[in-house]
């Protein structure tokens, strides 16, 4: 198969990265092609696919109005929409598989997706596909505030990096592709790494309303060190 692999950074820079670069060795070892897609950074790894990674949006910097634009750049980002559907173009893949897509890529890779045809698995290695801050935690405790869509509740519990402004720039964010659907119109079906990941996503979002399957972390092999 043609399988291209779309994560928002392309160097090694926690688990998530290594589980994205990981499942790309795996892949090309039993005989797939593969293709990358990702924003640019000075550490990204070297790839002929380089050319088509997106610019990332900086709503840290600039003036209220620049701050305002690349606010909406992280719900959904034209460029990255554009650059990603000329490499469906010249790739031909006949699946996307997609990792953490939010604030540096944005999901309009999806929706590039559907308007070609091509069908997307995703994989889902934190909670920000139902939580705002990623981790349904926050301040010391377990917090499902959000369940049920009522995503201003993250504001009132400033629950990213205690932030009034991140905290804002996630719900907006979560709000926006509630509003579009993303979850239920553009990915084919969700891959968890665990049981109590697919069942808690369940809980807000519904038994039985998406499809999903457990892809395990791969066990990358290693020389035991015994003292």
């Amino acid at each position: 198969m043609r399988i291209i692999l779309a994560h928002k950074f392309f160097y090694r820079r926690g688990g998530a990265e290594l589980f994205f670069l990981e499942t790309g060795s795996i892949l090309e070892r039993h005989g797939h092609e593969v293709a990358y897609f990702s924003s640019r950074h000075p550490d990204n790894l070297p790839t002929r696919y380089s050319d088509y990674f997106a610019h990332s949006p900086d709503y840290l910097q600039g003036n209220i109005l620049k701050r305002a634009l690349s606010i909406g750049k992280l719900v959904y980002s034209i460029e990255t929409k554009r650059r990603f559907a000329r490499l469906l173009r010249d790739f031909k893949p006949d699946l996307v598989h997609v990792f953490h897509l939010n604030v540096h890529l944005s999901p309009s890779v999806l929706v590039a997706c559907a308007e070609a045809g091509v069908p997307v698995v995703m994989s889902c290695n934190d909670y920000k596909h139902i939580c705002p801050n990623y981790k349904l935690y926050h301040h010391g405790r377990i917090c499902e505030d959000c369940r049920g869509g009522w995503f201003f509740r993250a504001v009132l519990n400033r629950c990213c990096k205690d932030s009034l402004v991140f905290s804002s720039a996630s719900c907006l964010e979560a709000y926006a592709h509630k509003w579009m659907r993303i979850n239920s119109r553009y990915v084919h079906t969700y891959l968890f790494a665990s049981n109590f990941m697919a069942r808690e996503t369940e809980k807000f979002w519904g038994k039985g309303s998406f499809r999903w399957r457990m892809l395990p972390n791969p066990l990358i092999d290693f020389a035991p060190s015994i003292s």
